[in-house]
């Protein structure tokens, strides 16, 4: 069940709106691959805010919230469910340390 769900949201990711790709979380506007996902800036950031933070969220009514762009600040427990479900990484988010090193390179 959960591998239909991922080959479903990367099917939608590959559909193009006006030469667009989509988020896999919320159906906005992707901008490109993030932590492993065709996301938004805002799953993106979303995304790696709460696993830097190493918040948990707990959802109000049955974990299978709907995720949309409109709605998508409703329910943070089913968002970053669906994150997980599509392949987002925690590995991939970089430390602070990491950011630092890669800034001083530059």
């Amino acid at each position: 069940m959960l591998v239909q769900k991922i080959d479903s949201a990367i099917s939608k990711s590959r559909r193009k709106t006006d030469g667009r790709k989509t988020c896999q979380v919320c159906n906005d506007c992707a901008t490109g691959y993030h932590f492993n996902a065709m996301t938004c800036e805002g799953c993106k950031g979303f995304f790696r805010r709460t696993i830097k933070a190493q918040k948990a969220y707990a959802c109000a009514f049955k974990n299978n919230c709907v995720i949309e762009k409109g709605n998508r600040r409703q329910c943070q427990a089913c968002r970053l469910e669906k994150c997980i479900e599509i392949g987002m990484k925690k590995e991939c988010i970089m430390t602070d340390d990491e950011i630092e090193q890669k800034v001083n390179f530059n």
